[in-house]
């Protein structure tokens, strides 16, 4: 019997809370919104700057950059390019120094002797004392050394002339590197600005729902678990804040340090790719335009003439060496002036097999040179399938999470309305609120992701920079 008096009930209640929840709101505004934070970790040290003192917002940065100007900027002003550009300089002085040993040389010589006393001896033939050394002497020569045949010295130099070629494409490998980087670091800044703005709007949507629970808490219709609960998603969002902050400023920063600046460099626009090559084409393209393909295939000229050269290490070498001479005072029999001319030839017959390990290092270096291009080739062409399969998804994934973020902000929307008309607690409010919050992040990842991909397929075809 109690029971059944029981259920009666129902309806009288459903009733009664129905109307209670079209109370209407009070209209006085809302005091501040409570911190639910816990006391200071002595640890963890304390902030010069409190919390809730000048920390909410973007740390201010004075100079913001183009998606274009920013990699030529790093392709002039980065420390990496620098150095590579410094790297072909120092490697051509290194064969200057080479290829003078297959260049005439002239040196010129000059010495001033000063004697205790003059040097002399009785001579029978004129019956006086005739001077050997005079007390004071100037003497003077050039060495004039034009090599002949040299072949030796000439295969040198054309192997450290090699050696600058391999310099340069070494350095447009670099350029390739770093213009890349910074595109990367460019597009993960932007990506970053636009999770800051997610994170910002998540925040004053959690605010407002904190809001409401304590107008409707205010009001008597509310109750203080869905006050705390509202609060705890305020200080969770809050943290999300902060963090994309700090990595946007982080961000910032790094495209900075790529382009040569003394500070952190902003992000002015998104950059699209819209012009990008189909897989028969990046197929081709790659193998042909890339970097570092180049420079293997420059590596391997380069030791296949290296190795054919070698035979130059048997051959004689001819010099002809021409000396003027000059002393004062003269003494005999030589002349106050004179020349002399000298030919030299130099064979070596053996050396101790060195020749042959120097050829053997060559051949060794000749096949290494190959397998470096045979690998470099093969993952251009994976680099090419990757990234274009990659736009295909990443295009796809990016149309279902903007769809899903359409999708995940209407179900908000519904779920805040139905806690407002008080169908439900905020309890699925907030899971509605963190759904659509997660949603928007994932559309933000795939609209990166997208973007990465598409410079990689540019990147892999040649394209790029």
């Amino acid at each position: 019997m109690r029971r059944r008096l029981w259920f009666p009930a129902v309806p009288a209640l459903l009733l009664a809370l129905r109307a209670s929840a079209q109370v209407p709101l009070p209209a006085p505004p809302p005091p501040p919104l409570p911190r639910l934070t816990s006391a200071p970790d002595p640890a963890l040290g304390k902030p010069e700057v409190a919390l809730d003192g000048g920390v909410d917002g973007l740390t201010p940065v004075a100079e913001s950059i183009g998606f274009q100007q920013a990699v030529d900027q790093a392709l002039a002003r980065n420390p990496t390019t620098l150095t590579a550009v410094q790297e072909v300089d120092r490697i051509h002085g290194l064969m200057e120094e080479i290829r003078a040993a297959s260049i005439p040389t002239l040196v010129a010589n000059a010495s001033f002797t000063h004697l205790d006393h003059a040097r002399t001896e009785f001579s029978p033939v004129t019956g006086a004392n005739v001077t050997i050394y005079p007390q004071n002497q100037w003497a003077g020569n050039a060495q004039l050394n034009i090599p002949l045949f040299v072949p030796a010295a000439w295969a040198a130099a054309i192997r450290a002339n090699d050696q600058v070629e391999i310099a340069r494409f070494n350095g447009a490998d670099v350029r390739r590197v770093v213009a890349t980087n910074t595109a990367k670091t460019y597009i993960a800044l932007v990506a970053q600005k636009s999770q800051v703005a997610v994170n910002v709007t998540a925040r004053d949507t959690a605010a407002a729902q904190l809001d409401y629970a304590k107008k409707r808490l205010n009001g008597g219709i509310g109750n203080k678990v869905d006050a705390a609960r509202a609060a705890q998603t305020l200080e969770t969002a809050e943290v999300a804040l902060q963090s994309s902050y700090q990595s946007l400023y982080a961000a910032q920063e790094a495209l900075g340090v790529l382009l040569g600046t003394t500070g952190p460099v902003d992000a002015s626009e998104a950059p699209s790719f819209p012009q990008l090559p189909g897989l028969d084409a990046a197929l081709a393209e790659g193998p042909k335009q890339r970097t570092d393909v180049k420079l293997a295939q420059e590596e391997i000229r380069a030791s296949d003439r290296s190795l054919n050269m070698s035979w130059t290490e048997y051959m004689p070498t001819l010099n002809l060496l021409g000396e003027p001479l000059f002393q004062h005072p003269q003494t005999p029999p030589f002349p106050e002036w004179g020349w002399e001319i000298q030919a030299q030839l130099s064979w070596t017959i053996f050396d101790g097999m060195a020749r042959y390990g120097r050829t053997h290092q060559r051949e060794a270096q000749l096949e290494e040179s190959r397998i470096t291009l045979d690998g470099a080739t093969r993952q251009v062409l994976s680099d090419v399938r990757v990234s274009f399969d990659a736009v295909k998804r990443n295009a796809r994934a990016l149309d279902n999470a903007r769809q899903a973020s359409a999708y995940a902000t209407d179900t908000y929307g519904l779920a805040d309305l139905s806690y407002r008309e008080g169908y439900s607690t905020n309890l699925d409010l907030i899971q509605a609120f963190l759904a659509a919050h997660d949603a928007a992040t994932q559309a933000i990842l795939a609209e990166d992701a997208l973007r990465q991909s598409g410079l990689d397929l540019l990147v892999a075809a040649g394209r790029f920079p």
